[in-house]
């Protein structure tokens, strides 16, 4: 053997092991996340001890990949740090956590406000949009943008107050997408309709007060979405008090969300199942 054959051979042997090592279906896999950016997300996210470790895999999983499919944008000049777009991306993925949820259901563009939302500014054509991708598997959405104040994150992530527009936002924007196919979906629909004229029909005050910035009646292609924006919000900011005053409107948003906020340790896994109030 001659010194090309030789070398020769070193070259294949080198190119068989490093074609072992890195796999062609790893180089389109999401990239991990950094022990300093799961730190981060960890601290965001005040639900993370409700998780068990399947979940919370799952959960960091979806992070490494919103940072490859969701563009955070500056909205007023405020650019947000490291630890902020952990905290925005966690908050989405956390909202996005049940294992059947459709990525092309999630925004493409998240605008970030260093202050108050300039609701003229967020707003991106709704014309349906649709490539050779989107027709080979069937898919076309319309492109828009989902805005959030930093503020309004910031004190969601620190679990104080009722507020927390992105979930909220994010789950009526879920609602939507669910809407537009009403005959796949149509089973998920008419449990969250049956919720919703269910809390309708309530007098109580308590209901009222717990489902914020939503009145009865109205559009139904509206006011759905509101509606279970609204149960979702309430779902991770005051859970035990969903479960106590909505235990059906809790368990929907349960199931939808794949775990649980009104318990103080983790569902190992069970995923949570609709019941009727």
């Amino acid at each position: 053997m001659n010194l090309f054959t030789s070398a020769l051979v070193v070259l294949v042997t080198l190119a068989v092991i490093a074609w072992l090592v890195i796999r062609p279906e790893r180089i389109n896999r999401p990239g991990r996340l950094v022990p300093r950016q799961r730190r981060l997300v960890i601290r965001a996210l005040p639900w993370w001890q409700k998780l068990d470790g399947r979940r919370r895999a799952r959960l960091l999983g979806q992070v490494a990949r919103l940072q490859q499919d969701i563009t955070l944008v500056s909205g007023d000049g405020f650019t947000p740090d490291e630890s902020q777009r952990m905290a925005v991306l966690g908050h989405i993925a956390i909202a996005s956590l049940a294992p059947d949820i459709n990525p092309h259901w999630l925004p493409d563009e998240i605008v970030i406000y260093g202050g108050p939302i300039d609701a003229s500014e967020t707003a991106l054509p709704h014309d349906m949009i649709e490539d050779l991708g989107e027709l080979a598997t069937g898919e076309s959405w319309a492109s828009e943008r989902l805005a959030v104040s930093w503020p309004q994150v910031a004190r969601a992530a620190r679990g104080s107050g009722p507020e927390n527009p992105l979930i909220r936002g994010l789950a009526a924007w879920r609602m939507r997408q669910l809407m537009v196919d009403s005959d796949r979906h149509a089973s998920w629909i008419a449990a969250y309709q049956a919720a919703y004229d269910r809390w309708a029909r309530d007098p109580r005050g308590p209901t009222r007060q717990l489902l914020r910035q939503i009145e009865p009646g109205g559009d139904p292609d509206t006011e759905l979405p509101r509606f279970v924006g609204a149960a979702a919000e309430a779902f991770f900011q005051r859970g035990p008090e969903l479960a106590r005053i909505l235990p059906g409107v809790y368990d929907l948003m349960a199931t939808g969300f794949d775990f649980d906020t009104a318990r103080r340790a983790p569902a190992g896994h069970r995923t949570p199942r609709v019941t009727p109030e």
